[in-house]
């Protein structure tokens, strides 16, 4: 078997290389990573921007929604200043005679209620 020297046989590169690629690679990096770096602070900006927004559109449509909730509530005021037995006096008052029996009859058939509570 014959010896191949491979020192004296002929390489030829099969990679070509730019003019000066080596030289300016730090500085086209550094400026990739200054480029890549801005546009994660402006998505950070853009993105907490967005959020606080969502938060105060939200916040606006709740307390428009309460307001509309609200709206004009003489009733609700009447009946914060009103005791809930006069509530029910002025309710008893208006029923008849049957209608209040037929309360009667509905309040001693609850077996939620305890009567002996009540004698």
């Amino acid at each position: 078997m014959k010896k191949v020297d491979f020192d004296t046989m002929k390489k030829p590169m099969p990679y070509r290389v730019p003019e000066g690629f080596f030289e300016n690679f730090p500085d086209r990096m550094m400026r990739r990573i200054a480029l890549e770096n801005a546009r994660r602070r402006i998505r950070r900006i853009w993105m907490t921007t967005g959020a606080a927004a969502a938060v105060v559109v939200g916040l606006v449509v709740a307390g428009l929604g309460y307001q509309g909730y609200l709206g004009d509530r003489s009733d609700f005021q009447e009946l914060a200043t009103t005791s809930t037995s006069n509530l029910m006096d002025s309710y008893v008052s208006t029923l008849s005679d049957e209608e209040l029996m037929e309360q009667l009859r509905l309040f001693e058939s609850d077996v939620t209620l305890l009567l002996d509570d009540y004698e």
